[in-house]
């Protein structure tokens, strides 16, 4: 996945006056928001006036030292980082102090021309793809590890308390944004190459390493098919992210070498902490 670093680049300038005003603790980072950008021009090539909000003349305005998403990406899947988590960036209301920004570039709501013809205006594979990416592994990877039940879209039901009542990110990506979140429907697009399989019998994917590693270690045989998507792992762990098969779990342990980062999970011994911990508080009931 192609990532480019943009947080400290010319091609992205910051406020003079206030280049790292607008600071936050990492830790409060409960949510992440999905955008569109309402039209279909590339931010990185025109004029920085134009990039750019405009900064309060008087420092009394909602505006941030920066663009306003920590993450674009264009519809080739190339995804520009563009502030520092630590930044909060103006992108969701009164929900930009504990939220990440990702917008992808284009206007993902249909709409009839003048000839009567519809355009469904859908992102592209490449950018669902790398939004994919991005949620469980680069995120996971650079100290965000929430679930997919924090991924909303921007004008989701939920974040519209905090003042963000829009279409964004329009009717296409809204579908998408819910179905991951509720049901862990993936963004990716249900094409086969040697590093992403869909499998129909349980409509769930298998990528990147966990495929290599599923491949050569016995397959269907052994873990049999992917019952989820690759997701974050616990967020007080060394787990990166992980996978749930019919008959086990795949993490991802970055900190190990190899080749130990790809780890069975110990499932039988949680089950069976589980049971024990079920029959004392059977036991403790029954002497209530």
């Amino acid at each position: 996945m192609k990532l480019l670093d943009y947080r400290n680049s010319p091609k992205l300038p910051r406020n003079p006056a206030n280049p790292y005003y607008w600071r936050r603790d990492e830790s409060i980072i409960s949510t992440i928001v999905i955008h569109h950008t309402a039209g279909n021009g590339d931010v990185f090539q025109v004029t920085a006036a134009d990039l750019l909000r405009d900064w309060s003349s008087d420092g009394s305005g909602a505006y941030g030292p920066h663009t306003s998403y920590h993450y674009f990406i264009s519809p080739e899947g190339i995804i520009y980082w563009c502030n520092y988590h630590w930044e909060i960036a103006w992108h969701a209301a009164n929900a930009n102090t504990f939220s990440i920004g990702v917008a992808l570039q284009g206007n993902f709501e249909p709409w009839t021309d003048d000839n009567g013809l519809l355009h469904s205006n859908n992102p592209t594979p490449a950018q669902l793809e790398a939004l994919q990416w991005l949620l469980v592994r680069h995120l996971p990877a650079n100290g965000v590890k929430l679930g997919r039940d924090r991924v909303y879209g921007h004008g989701d039901p939920w974040l519209q308390q905090f003042g963000n009542n829009t279409a964004c990110p329009g009717a296409n990506m809204r579908q998408r944004v819910i179905g991951y979140r509720t049901k862990g429907v993936p963004f990716a697009m249900t094409t086969e190459n040697e590093t992403h399989v869909y499998f129909p019998e349980t409509q769930h994917h298998l990528s990147l390493g966990f495929l290599v590693w599923w491949r050569e270690n016995g397959g269907l045989q052994i873990l049999g098919y992917p019952i989820g998507e690759e997701e974050s792992g616990p967020a007080a762990s060394e787990i990166q992210s992980q996978q749930w098969f019919e008959r086990g779990r795949l993490e991802y342990h970055p900190a190990n070498l190899d080749p130990y980062k790809i780890q069975l999970g110990l499932v039988g011994r949680e089950c069976r902490a589980l049971q024990e911990r079920v029959k004392e508080l059977e036991a403790e009931l029954g002497a209530a």
